[in-house]
């Protein structure tokens, strides 16, 4: 809607070619933002008032990115879990891993998403400062000397704002294809949940396949370490020990 807005303000041939020669990050004296309100004209407050309001983009992005972050790493975290019950390996931790463990990822999320995420953000933020900005102008006369005092003026770029808003639509489509690909059956989804993370972990397993204190240092699988008898539920958690599938109509905890 605000790229609309800014294009329909503009003067003259708005075709996009005539927007993509405007370039990005260039001042042009048709795409001036005027402001309902009153703002010092001249020296560092003029300076600091404009330069605070153009930069407003980048907050409203950083929070948006830590959002969407979030989102993408808890989602990833619950495919990771979700493995377990297929696959056995060892557990990762956040905090000097022993054994087998693996360490958390150096972004939070595997590389293949991470790095991808780290570029994306750099450049949407790059955008915002090219689609936004704050520029000094000085007028002169045609003997080349100044005719009044300089200003400072905020502008705006239709085809970086273009730019801007076709980035940030493919990010958010991602995000949503990744969140119809379904996790594989088996193992509850827990998310980001405490409780629930605690209660897997708790494996009623007494069959001790290894010392207590090395239990969770090699490789785990998440599947029934105790089986429904006598009317008593069974029992889902991780093993270092032979697990199995839950079985359908089975009642465990």
């Amino acid at each position: 809607m605000l790229l609309q807005i800014g294009v329909s303000g503009l003067e003259g041939n708005r075709s996009m070619g005539a927007l993509a020669r405007m370039g990005i990050g260039r001042y042009d004296p048709r795409a001036g933002i005027g402001f309902p309100f009153d703002l010092p004209e001249t020296g560092t407050p003029a300076l600091m008032t404009r330069t605070l309001i153009a930069n407003s983009g980048q907050l409203i992005l950083s929070v948006t990115y830590v959002s969407y972050n979030a989102l993408l790493t808890s989602m990833c975290g619950a495919s990771e879990v979700s493995h377990f019950a297929y696959t056995r390996k060892s557990l990762r931790v956040s905090h000097s891993p022993e054994g087998s463990q693996r360490a958390t990822y150096f972004l939070q999320l595997p590389l293949v998403y991470g790095i991808p995420l780290q570029l994306a953000g750099a450049v949407l933020h790059w955008l915002v400062s090219q689609s936004i900005f704050v520029m000094f102008v000085q007028p002169f006369g045609v003997t080349g000397q100044a005719e009044e005092q300089g200003f400072w003026v905020p502008g705006y770029s239709p085809i970086g704002i273009l730019l801007l808003v076709i980035m940030a639509c493919v990010l958010v489509v991602s995000l949503i294809g990744y969140a119809l690909v379904p996790l594989r059956p088996g193992l509850p989804l827990m998310a980001n949940c405490s409780v629930a993370i605690a209660a897997t972990c708790h494996s009623d397993d007494n069959r001790n396949h290894g010392k207590d204190d090395e239990k969770g240092r090699g490789s785990v699988m998440w599947g029934v370490t105790k089986t429904p008898e006598d009317n008593k539920p069974g029992h889902c958690g991780f093993s270092d020990g032979p697990v199995s599938f839950p079985v359908e109509a089975a009642i465990y905890q």
